[in-house]
Formats: structure tokens, C-alpha cells, sequence
């Protein structure tokens, strides 16, 4: 795990990360927003493609079949890139940005090293992740199910991840 840095300095990393590696992997980031990285890592000569759930299915499936044949470096994707897809060999898999729950992040880091002996892992947290997921939580749900923050008042023993749903009519 890197230290929090801006996302120029988390940018300047990768790129140096992605130029020493020898395969092929993924960079997952938060949101679509974050596919500028494809544009700067591509403008300084390294093979990336970017993918979200915004990329047109043609495209989409090109991405999946470069990546696999080993003509791109790196996809700089969304949690888009996502269960369906199956390569073995991949490399690395880096976040820029914390993802969604520990779960996510198990499932996409463990999409790395599986058909080889090494594989590396990187977490690249920035300092506009709360505001992100705070965003997110805030646009997950219709404002009359949104849930409620009632945990504070709960007794000690009640797992503080329950939550209860406010509906109003």
C-alpha cells in the first residue's frame, strides 16, 4: 500500500510501476473520471486501454482480447472489468483509489498470479476517496430509502454495520 498522494504523484508511480513490469495487468480506479490515467500513460509510450461500463460493447471486448493477448500493458478500468473476465496470467493488479469493501478488493487483486509464480498487488489510496464514496452512498439509493445513520444510539453489543432503511410514504 502506497501512502496517500496526490493523484499527480499516484500518476508518476504507476507510470514508473507499469514501465519495470514484465506482463500485463489491470489498474482499477473509482470512477470514469479516473480513465485520464489511460490518456497519460499512453502519451508517454506505454500500451494501455481504458474500460468502463461507459465503453461500447465492441470495444469492450477488443480491450478484453488485447489484454489477453498480451498487446497491452495495462487496462485502466472500473470495477466494469469485472467477474467475467479470465486471464491467468496477469501480473498485477493495482488500485488507484480504495475500493468499494475489502470483498471487491479480494476479488479483483485475486485476479493476479493465478497461472504464475509471482504477481504484485498494489493499493494507491488518494486523498478524494471519502468525498467519492461519500458521493456514491449519498446516489446509491432513492432519498425516501436511503438509510438512515442510527447506529450511534444502538447498544455496544449490535454490530455497528446493521443499518435499517428509512421509508417514507
Amino acid at each position: 500500500m502506497l501512502p496517500t498522494l496526490p493523484t499527480a504523484h499516484r500518476y508518476a508511480w504507476i507510470h514508473a510501476f507499469l514501465a519495470r513490469q514484465d506482463g500485463s495487468g489491470i489498474v482499477y480506479c473509482l470512477t470514469s473520471r479516473d480513465e485520464r490515467l489511460a490518456d497519460f500513460l499512453s502519451g508517454r509510450g506505454l500500451a494501455v486501454a481504458s474500460y468502463s461500463g461507459d465503453t461500447d460493447p465492441e470495444r469492450r471486448q477488443g480491450v478484453e482480447q488485447s489484454l489477453k493477448d498480451g498487446d497491452l500493458r495495462a487496462v485502466i478500468s472500473t470495477s466494469a472489468l469485472g467477474m467475467g473476465y479470465d486471464k491467468p496470467d496477469l501480473a498485477f493488479v493495482v488500485h488507484l483509489g480504495m475500493p468499494a469493501s475489502p470483498i471487491a478488493y479480494y476479488q479483483q487483486v485475486g485476479r493476479a498470479g493465478r497461472a504464475i509464480d509471482k504477481a504484485e498487488a498494489v493499493l494507491a489510496p488518494g486523498p478524494e476517496d471519502p468525498s467519492i464514496w461519500s458521493w456514491f452512498d449519498s446516489t446509491a439509493f432513492h432519498p425516501a430509502n436511503r438509510p438512515r445513520r442510527c447506529w450511534p444510539r444502538w447498544p455496544p453489543r449490535v454490530p455497528r454495520c446493521l443499518c435499517l432503511l428509512s421509508r417514507r410514504r
